[in-house]
């Protein structure tokens, strides 16, 4: 180590390491996915149109699917017809059918069970990496995934399968696995929070620190969402963007305090990238019950919650 003041410090060290002769368990991997038939399922037709353009250029043939039912029906059919799947991509959250109750759907079948399965989430969360595995799911990768991130995950998937491995048990091919499976037993609260934000950016943001501290949490687009969403869930609170289309975070909170009246008190904590003197007493004006700027750090979110939100029973998430 050499020092010099007012310039810092240097570290170096020698180290002698022994090349090692073959791996204990190598797993195999294609190099082409050319010819392979894929399997999309994604309620989303943006999602979809980058994926099959991705298989696409790859050189496979691929179907697609919005729904969990209607791609089971697009599987069994291509059973019948003596044409099955590779591998079939599905996206985690879906209406009706989620990506966790069409891959068991799936392993249920004995004519579709041998089919791979690799999911994609905009979200993880604690728990999804033991969920994946009992769901028969040989890998799982957040959105969005890069292009070469989700080659390199289907060739392993497809090589194992191939070499006879057993798919339900790989490990999660991502480096959520890790990450997650430390936390798949933290406590995680049962409150409820609803985030009104129209930046799709900064909603998933919001949504994932929300996880990250152990709140369950939903997004909506603008106000008028939020107010509706409100009358069909009671959430324990809402974190409110105060400039957005169709109705902002003020007038939208006016609204909720006034449908409320005296028996209800839903607590809401303003958003917002203004940070001006008298941005503070504007919120708590409109009926919010606190107030944090953007960029939102996850230590601030956390001792506003810690704040509002009373000591509480947490239960683990499996």
């Amino acid at each position: 180590m050499t020092s010099v003041e007012g310039k810092g410090l240097t570290f170096w060290f020698t180290g002698k390491l022994g090349k090692q002769k073959q791996l204990a368990n190598p797993q195999p991997t294609l190099s082409s996915l050319d010819g392979l038939h894929f399997w999309i399922v994604d309620d989303n037709a943006t999602n979809r149109k980058i994926l099959s353009h991705q298989l696409k250029s790859w050189g496979t043939t691929y179907d697609e699917a919005d729904s969990g039912k209607k791609a089971l029906e697009l599987l069994r059919q291509g059973v019948t017809n003596g044409r099955p799947y590779d591998l079939a991509i599905l996206d985690l959250m879906m209406p009706g059918m989620d990506g966790f109750e069409l891959a068991r759907s799936i392993k249920s079948d004995p004519t579709m069970a041998a089919t791979p399965l690799v999911l994609l989430t905009s979200f993880g969360q604690p728990g999804d990496t033991t969920t994946s595995r009992e769901a028969g799911v040989a890998a799982y990768l957040t959105k969005p995934v890069r292009q070469a991130q989700l080659f390199d995950c289907l060739a392993k998937v497809i090589g194992l399968s191939e070499s006879g491995t057993e798919v339900a048990d790989l490990r999660v091919v991502t480096d959520l696995q890790t990450k997650h499976a430390l936390k798949d037993k933290v406590p995680f609260s049962n409150r409820l929070i609803l985030v009104a934000e129209d930046n799709i950016v900064n909603q998933k943001v919001a949504v994932r620190q929300l996880h990250n501290l152990g709140y369950r949490a939903d997004a909506v687009a603008d106000g008028r969402e939020a107010i509706e969403a409100l009358r069909r869930i009671s959430y324990d609170l809402v974190l409110m963007d105060c400039q957005m289309p169709e109705m902002d975070g003020y007038v939208a909170t006016s609204n909720i305090r006034r449908r409320e009246g005296t028996g209800k008190h839903t607590l809401i904590v303003a958003m917002t990238a203004h940070a001006l003197e008298g941005d503070r007493e504007k919120c708590i004006a409109a009926g919010m019950d606190d107030y944090i700027s953007k960029p939102v750090k996850a230590e601030e979110l956390g001792a506003v919650l810690a704040k509002l939100f009373p000591p509480e029973r947490l239960r683990l998430k499996a």
